[in-house]
């Protein structure tokens, strides 16, 4: 309810001006000395979070070993499309395939079209692993862009364009192709069968 002081500023039900500060809090009430409470009145509970017991003989849990992470490769990938060429080389002829089959030829372009595109177009080869695992070559290859690998439109012998056919040679080629981007890049895996 509002009304009028003797100098016709509007009051509040408080008693206060409207728009004149607040009032500061008052301080708690206390009993005033010689107080008695009423027989039979109890005081309520004081009110905020309970009070924390811990029972006789808790100890707390050990922390968790730290978790490990996996170490680093121990080899870094190769600096050159050749090194690249020369790892899975070594690792068909292990396998028993001779050195100037159509398997190995196409496994080695494979690879080189890989990394040359990781070079030129990934912003650098981040990874690089080949492995042989019932009878097929996986070669994954980890770059530095999320971009997809992108394939050049047209006919290469009407103009003078270089480059931007070897990923739909890399797809013609292998068995399977996957492109996997992630937030620092992407991983592209060719697997070809060694049959």
């Amino acid at each position: 309810m509002t009304h009028a002081s003797g100098d016709d500023a509007p009051v509040t039900g408080t008693g206060m001006p409207l728009g004149a500060p607040p009032r500061a809090e008052a301080a708690p009430l206390t009993e005033p000395a010689g107080y008695a409470a009423p027989v039979g009145y109890a005081a309520p509970a004081p009110t905020g979070p309970a009070a924390l017991t811990v029972p006789v003989g808790y100890a707390p849990p050990a922390p968790a070993p730290p978790t490990a992470a996996a170490p680093p490769s121990a080899t870094p990938p190769p600096a050159t499309v050749a090194a690249a060429r020369a790892v899975v080389a070594a690792l068909l002829e292990a396998y028993g395939l001779p050195g100037e089959g159509r398997t190995v030829t196409d496994a080695l372009l494979v690879t080189s079209e890989l990394v040359t595109n990781a070079i030129r177009h990934g912003g650098g080869l981040a990874a690089f692993h080949a492995e042989v695992h019932d009878g097929a070559l996986r070669v994954v290859v980890a770059d530095r862009t999320p971009e997809l690998p992108a394939s050049r439109s047209g006919d290469p012998a009407l103009g003078h364009q270089i480059g931007g056919y070897g990923w739909p040679l890399i797809r013609s080629i292998a068995d399977e192709v996957t492109v996997t981007p992630h937030a620092a890049g992407k991983h592209i895996t060719a697997t070809l069968r060694l049959t």
